[in-house]
């Protein structure tokens, strides 16, 4: 009767959901947005190069267009919505945001990759504390004005159940 084989399912399932922005990882391991499918093969490539732009200690502005490039990196945030350098009220720019599928928004600061975290005492580096403030001050806006500051982002749904901050 209306049986439809799982094969279609798992292959084109992301057509059939129609959600802008929508990242699936497929049965067979492959990478689905709305409008494209990535092989295993072009995924382990894209790991792989961005595996060697850490390893050569480029700036933190090329690796953050490497992953705008291959948003694929950003599919274990289970990401409905990305946003690439979102404005916290015209105030701050995060690097990344990302409305997950259970409508949290994580905002997100990239640092290079080569930066120490911690000295050799074991206390916070200051650069590692540096990012963290600027979290911190990201947080402060969002509890003085949470809707406008989600208004700023075009596209983010209003009914965020929480935001959260990671620095990378």
């Amino acid at each position: 009767g209306g049986a439809i084989p799982l094969r279609f399912l798992r292959e084109s399932m992301h057509y059939l959901l129609h959600v802008a922005n929508e990242n699936l990882v497929l049965a067979d391991g492959s990478f689905a947005t709305k409008n494209t499918l990535v092989s295993t093969s072009d995924a382990e490539r894209t790991f792989i190069a961005f595996r060697a732009l850490l390893d050569a200690d480029r700036p933190e502005d090329e690796v953050q267009s490497f992953i705008e490039s291959n948003p694929l990196l950003l599919a274990p945030f289970a990401a409905r919505n990305v946003f690439f350098r979102p404005w916290i009220l015209n105030k701050y720019r995060a690097d990344f945001g990302i409305v997950t599928s259970t409508n949290r928004l994580l905002l997100i600061e990239i640092e290079r990759p080569s930066l120490r975290l911690m000295n050799g005492d074991g206390t916070q580096s200051a650069k590692l504390t540096h990012a963290i403030s600027q979290t911190v001050s990201w947080n402060h806006e969002i509890i003085e004005d949470r809707r406008a500051v989600l208004r700023c982002m075009n596209g983010c749904p209003a009914d965020i159940t929480s935001v959260q901050f990671l620095v990378i």
